[in-house]
This record gives structure tokens, C-alpha cells and sequence, in this order.
């Protein structure tokens, strides 16, 4: 094969002898971490967590172009230069790469990763049905190069039959009829109940979730006229008390329909409802006294003073905070929340204390403030880089306000740099001492660039890079 452009220096294998090549190309994690940006000398691949060497792109009858990224058959040669009985479109044929023998007009389609065009029409894609709803593989796709429009199966999931275009959509975080949204018009709006009565706190601002089912801390109906106090809410019985606390949020203490006044020494049942129910009252100066009651076990259930104590779900919850991200650490504008105890023993101890999954019980403060709570990489004690921003933007990957490189390799340009050139460092420390960029440092955290680890000797005495990727500033 002839090379029509040749790229003097890339960042794995470079123009000229083979036997100049490093004996190992290095380990990776994706395809990218292996590419050097170079058309013609073929795809390198990750392949078992190793780099592997690519096979050049053109058959030996073609020229390569590097400007173009294309193989061009030499028409005086051959008109067919990969073999598969289709003539070159620049021969007067109608094969769409004649560098490849899987892909000319009448081949069978076939659904792969790589979108590759079999039989070179860009509409067609292959079947592929792991999960047998009859519909396909969103991962088979094909791209038509004329105007770079890309045609695909419709199944989002095909590990997953009750994920496909034609699945009505229900509540369950899944994108179930694949149309790029989940849970549609299905979630409902919750308010905050921080005193646990079923009553959402009816005051502007109050905080809300959406959500598919109910949640501890929350309720459907924000009507609680006072949602510190678990004993007022509308449709609590109304006590004939001296204080006149509204106990139903009718807006008046002791209000006419409660029927508070009295007279002589008479008695009537009261407590229908809650934990007064089957007991008395008793008529004292001319004002129904409270109810006597029957005291039973109290259980966690919001609204219910069951041992009538006067208090409600008394040592039966935990103070939390909600967590969105599930680690372990509230955002600054948490809500404390007291809801009922988790049974989950594994939630007992700190940092959960008892709070049920979807909640914390670490409280928010100097250290411990969650700054990305949609992203489970961000959280206070984060000592990991990453390269990708998070969930909220930014690299501020443990909340201390600033970004830092994450690898003490990252500010410094490798000694292995200057590749296929006698650099003394290397040559005499051949052990790790190229460690670095390679060239120029990545300016932003998230910008990619050549890195180079590790320093080799090929006699007589040149240093190369043991192996030089594409790879992006990592910060925390």
C-alpha cells in the first residue's frame, strides 16, 4: 500500500520501520485511549485492556489519502482491490469501499457495534432482537455519509422486552416506550411533611419532589397550617382547650362546629377518630374537658398520639436529610426531615442512623455539604480524579471549592517527549521517568492531550515512549 499523506510524528506508531515500535503498546480502557489521530495507518483497538497494534487501512492496489480519509484504487492495477467481486466507484463500479471485502452492494446486513455498511446502502442495518419484542436493536445503525444522517433500530434496551417503542410508558424510572424521556406525565408533585402528621406544609415555598410514589417525609396534600406541629391538621379532632390551639386548621381555637359549651355536669363520648376514640368528655364550668383516654402501643404513622402521651411517633423516627445521589452526603439546602425508623439493619449505624434509602442521616454542615447531590463521583470526601465534568458542571469533585490537577504526573511534560530523539533521562532512568504530557499540558481540567508513561532504550541508545494516548486532564 502506498500512504498519500504521512504524519511524521503520531502518539502510537509513527511512518517508517516496524522494528522500531514499541514490543508493548500499553493498557487501556476504550478504543480511544489508544488512537493516535492517524487515517492511514489503520484503527488502533483496546482489546483485553491492551492497546493493540492496528492494521493498515488501504489494500497494497490503493493510495491512501489522508487529507480525504479515504482509500483510492489505482484503476490502472485493479479495478478490484479488496476481492470481493464489486468494481471501485472511482472505476466506474458501485462498490462504497473497495479497501474492505465485507462491504459491497448485495451483502447481507448485519447489526454490529461499529455501524458498519455491509452492502452499502445506509438505510439498511441489520435485525438484532436479544430480548424478542419484535423490535430492534437501537445500537444497529448505519450512517450515510452524504449528509452524515444516521439510521437506527428503536429498541433502547434490548436486554429489556418491556422496553421498546411500542410499551406504554409506566412509573418506574425507565424509559419503557423509548422515546427519549421516563415517566412522562406519570410523576406527582409531593410537599414537604417535616412534622409527619400526612399534612404537606401549606406556606409558600414550601419544598416539593416529583416523584411516582408516596415518600417518607412528604405528602400529596400541602394544607398543614402548621407544619412544625404534628397535632395540628385539618381534620384533627378540635380540643375544648384554655389555650384554643386550632387543632384542625379550621382557623379558629376552640371553633363553634367543636362544640365547646356545655352545661351542668353532663358527659358525652368523643374521639372518633384518633387516639381519643371510644373515650368521654366530661362538662366542667360550663366547657367540654378533654377526652378520657385509652392508651395503646404507639406505632410509627405520622399522625397518631397512640399511647396519648401527647406526643406523636415518639422514638419510633430518625432525623434525616434527603440524599439524592444515594452517598450518604445531603446538599446545603437539605430539609431535616423526621421520619419513621428504617427496619433494614444495615441502616442502623451511621452515616444512615436509622433514615430509610433515599435519605441520610449526616446533617449538612461544615464538611460534610454535598455540592453536586445528582452525582454520585461528587461528595466531601471524594480523593478520586475524573475527566469528565460532573452531573452539575465543573470538576469540583470533593466540594472544597476549587479544582486541582488529580495526578502529580499531570504538572510536568514527559521526559519521553521529545519521541525518537536521545533524550539523557531516559536513556538512564528507563523506568517510569517519562511520566507526563507529552509535548504541551491539557490547559482545562477535561482537555485531552498526548500523555506518556514509562521510557524505553531500542539500541543504539534512542529513547521511545513506552506507550503515548489520548487522554484528559483529570481534576478534583
Amino acid at each position: 500500500m502506498r500512504v498519500g499523506l504521512c504524519l511524521g510524528l503520531v502518539l502510537l506508531i509513527g511512518c517508517g520501520d516496524d522494528d522500531m515500535a514499541p514490543p508493548d503498546l500499553g493498557a487501556c480502557a476504550v478504543d480511544s485511549d489508544c488512537d493516535d489521530g492517524v487515517y492511514c495507518n489503520g484503527d488502533e483497538r483496546c482489546v483485553g485492556g491492551g492497546c493493540v497494534a492496528p492494521v493498515m487501512r488501504c489494500q497494497e492496489e490503493q493510495i491512501c489519502d489522508e487529507l480525504l480519509r479515504r482509500c483510492l484504487t489505482e484503476c490502472s492495477v485493479t479495478e478490484d482491490a479488496d476481492g470481493d467481486g464489486a468494481r471501485a466507484v472511482e472505476c466506474g463500479g458501485n462498490d462504497c469501499d473497495d479497501s474492505n471485502p465485507s462491504r459491497f452492494p448485495g451483502n447481507t446486513e448485519v447489526c454490529d457495534l461499529e455501524g458498519l455498511d455491509e452492502d452499502c446502502d445506509p438505510m439498511t442495518f441489520g435485525f438484532r432482537d436479544a430480548d424478542g419484542d419484535g423490535s430492534p436493536d437501537g445500537r444497529c445503525c448505519n450512517t450515510n455519509p452524504a449528509d452524515d444522517t444516521t439510521t437506527c433500530g428503536g429498541d433502547c434496551d434490548d436486554a429489556a422486552p418491556g422496553a421498546n417503542p411500542s410499551n406504554p410508558e409506566v412509573c418506574n424510572d425507565i424509559d419503557d416506550d423509548c422515546d427519549g424521556m421516563v415517566d412522562e406525565g406519570l410523576r406527582r408533585v409531593l410537599t414537604i411533611d417535616a412534622d409527619g402528621d400526612g399534612h404537606g406544609d401549606a406556606s409558600e415555598g414550601a419544598t416539593t419532589m416529583l416523584v411516582c410514589n408516596d415518600m417518607a417525609g412528604f405528602a400529596a396534600l400541602a394544607d398543614d397550617c402548621d407544619d412544625t406541629d404534628p397535632n395540628r391538621f385539618p381534620g384533627n379532632p378540635e380540643l375544648c382547650d384554655d389555650a384554643m390551639v386550632d387543632e384542625d386548621c379550621s382557623g379558629e381555637g376552640n371553633d363553634v362546629e367543636g362544640g365547646c359549651a356545655c352545661t351542668g355536669d353532663e358527659s358525652r363520648t368523643c374521639g372518633e377518630l384518633g387516639r381519643c376514640a371510644g373515650a368521654t368528655q366530661q362538662c366542667t364550668g360550663g366547657r367540654w374537658g378533654p377526652c378520657a383516654v385509652v392508651p395503646a402501643t404507639e406505632v410509627c404513622d405520622g399522625s397518631v398520639d397512640e399511647d396519648c402521651d401527647g406526643m406523636v411517633d415518639e422514638e419510633l423516627t430518625a432525623e434525616c436529610w434527603a440524599d439524592g445521589d444515594g452517598d450518604t452526603f445531603a446538599s446545603g439546602s437539605a430539609v431535616r426531615m423526621d421520619v419513621c425508623r428504617s427496619s433494614n439493619p444495615g441502616r442502623q449505624d451511621a452515616p444512615y442512623n436509622g433514615c430509610p434509602p433515599g435519605m441520610t442521616g449526616r446533617a449538612p454542615g461544615a464538611g460534610t455539604v454535598d455540592c453536586c447531590d445528582a452525582d454520585l463521583r461528587v461528595r466531601p470526601d471524594q480523593t478520586s480524579p475524573y475527566g469528565t465534568p460532573s452531573n452539575c458542571g465543573g470538576f469540583d469533585f470533593n466540594c472544597d471549592g476549587r479544582t486541582v490537577d488529580g495526578n502529580p504526573d499531570y504538572d510536568r511534560t514527559s521526559d519521553c517527549a521529545g519521541y525518537g530523539s536521545i533524550v539523557e533521562d531516559c536513556r538512564t532512568n528507563a523506568s517510569g521517568i517519562g511520566n507526563g504530557w507529552q509535548g504541551t499540558i491539557p490547559p482545562n481540567c477535561g482537555d485531552s492531550g498526548g500523555f506518556c508513561t514509562n521510557c524505553w532504550i531500542n539500541p543504539p541508545g534512542t529513547c521511545y515512549s513506552h506507550l503515548c494516548f489520548s487522554r484528559p486532564r483529570d481534576c478534583i
